[in-house]
């Protein structure tokens, strides 16, 4: 009696042991790991490993997850939101050598659908079309060091609709002054990222593209500092600069989980003319 109770014992011990570790950590597509929350926290493809410092990529509140899948580019990581139609952050590192390359790249305009995803959640060209919002990149075709990484990153799942005047004005601005802090610091770290307040209720274009409600993005210069930016998505809107303690507690996001505790408390300033500095 006592050796079959044994046996039933160390039977339900090895299934709730294997029920632990499915439940707390799989691999989706071959790519990366996964909490149980669903926030990717390692990437085995060594190139998009490095677009993250400590190799961590960014965490993100659930409600955001749903159906998320990781898409590694030649010089940039896509989390892309299967639910949303549009990516949930984009990671990059950027060099001085990098940003030295990229200007000598002429700029080709090859929007495309992203055939890696299913075709029921693949966004179009054609949705786009008289939508009235650009196609706002979330990792610029300016940072791209070679003309294969350029035509990656004209693919819609690096893609969400932007205001025009946001896209072609501010935010425009602001990734330039990235690649100006990357050329004089020589690394940055970037994530950029879009959020909605009600998912449910969020306007769409094509077949089920959402627009999202604001763009973020939030670099860190090793040694130096970090600083968040936040954007409503309308003409007119302006990115304001902010702390990156205080972009987390406003949105739940954080775009650098294992970087520096000094860099995290040091917000750096990008010289940016047209944005608001942050009052606390």
């Amino acid at each position: 009696m006592k050796n079959r109770l044994g046996l039933i014992v160390a039977t339900l011990a090895i299934l709730l042991l294997a029920l632990v570790v499915i439940k707390g950590r799989w691999v989706t597509e071959g790519r990366d790991d996964r909490t149980e929350s669903g926030n990717v926290t390692h990437v085995s493809d060594g190139t998009c490993r490095n677009v993250h410092p400590g190799g961590v990529p960014p965490f993100v509140p659930d409600r955001i997850l749903k159906e998320s899948t990781p898409l590694c580019g030649r010089s940039f990581l896509v989390l892309y939101g299967r639910s949303t139609g549009t990516p949930i952050w984009v990671s990059q590192h950027l060099t001085r050598g990098s940003i030295a390359a990229a200007r000598r790249i002429e700029r080709v305009d090859r929007f495309a659908s992203d055939d890696r995803l299913p075709s029921r959640s693949r966004p179009r060209v054609s949705d786009y079309e008289g939508s009235g919002w650009d196609r706002g990149h979330l990792a610029p075709s300016a940072d791209m060091p070679d003309e294969e990484s350029q035509d990656m990153s004209f693919l819609l799942s690096n893609i969400a609709p932007q205001a025009p005047r946001l896209n072609r004005g501010g935010w425009a601005e602001l990734e330039s002054s990235v690649r100006s802090e990357a050329t004089r610091s020589g690394s940055v770290y970037v994530v950029t990222g879009v959020t909605f307040d009600k998912p449910r209720s969020a306007g769409r274009i094509g077949r089920f593209t959402m627009i999202p409600d604001r763009f973020w993005k939030a670099v860190l210069s090793p040694g130096n500092g970090s600083v968040a930016y936040l954007a409503e998505n309308r003409n007119g809107a302006v990115p304001v600069a902010m702390p990156l303690q205080t972009f987390r507690a406003a949105t739940g996001i954080d775009p650098f989980p294992a970087m520096d505790a000094e860099d995290r408390t040091t917000t750096i300033d990008l010289d940016r003319r047209r944005s608001r500095k942050w009052k606390r």
